[in-house]
């Protein structure tokens, strides 16, 4: 579910919008009525809806049935008023998410500004709800994941067996703008 213009061109196809195109904008109410309800049949006969936390509001969600659980997926970085919307929509909720990366994401400064820097999943960790710590990296170099490892991890984090054996990048010496500066796996510019 939502815009369409947001979707990768291969899940096109499974997206509601391409499923069920709305009627032209002339054509009768009848056939907007029957769209609406093929779109709430749809949602009804489906296995597994994807949609982001807003869209879980949209207004075809109350005719159609509850799910069983609710993914909230990166729920570390979603603000807490955006994580309750969907909890409408079932009796279970898993969320996934790190609250040691980037924090709940907020456009607006002003007052009251501090009360949503804090997601759902984070007061929930705080009150005590049992977490579990994902201990296994599949993405980086292991060179790159010592340090997070190391300072923000306390050393738990370990490296897949397919990222486990990369190779090392052979230091080298580059000139740049008249400074000389030796790169290796990682290398930070200031």
């Amino acid at each position: 579910l939502g815009v369409s213009d947001s979707v990768h061109p291969e899940l096109l196809d499974f997206t509601l919008d391409h499923r069920l195109p709305a009627p032209g904008p002339k054509a009768a109410e009848r056939a907007w009525e029957e769209w609406r309800r093929a779109r709430v049949d749809a949602l009804n006969a489906a296995t597994l809806v994807g949609a982001t936390l807003s869209t879980s509001a949209m207004d075809l969600f109350p005719h159609a049935h509850a799910f069983q659980t609710v993914i909230i997926d990166e729920a570390a970085q979603a603000v807490e008023p955006s994580s309750l919307i969907p909890l409408a929509r079932a009796p279970r909720c898993v969320m996934v998410g790190d609250p040691k990366q980037l924090p709940a994401t907020i456009m607006f400064t002003g007052p009251g500004e501090a009360s949503y820097q804090q997601s759902l999943f984070e007061r929930l960790q705080t009150a005590g709800l049992p977490t579990r710590t994902l201990t296994t990296q599949y993405r980086m170099h292991p060179a790159i994941c010592a340090f997070p490892s190391r300072d923000i991890y306390n050393g738990v984090l370990e490296n897949a067996p397919s990222v486990s054996n990369l190779p090392t990048c052979p230091e080298r010496t580059c000139q740049l703008n008249g400074f000389s500066f030796r790169i290796g796996t990682y290398t930070v510019l200031d």
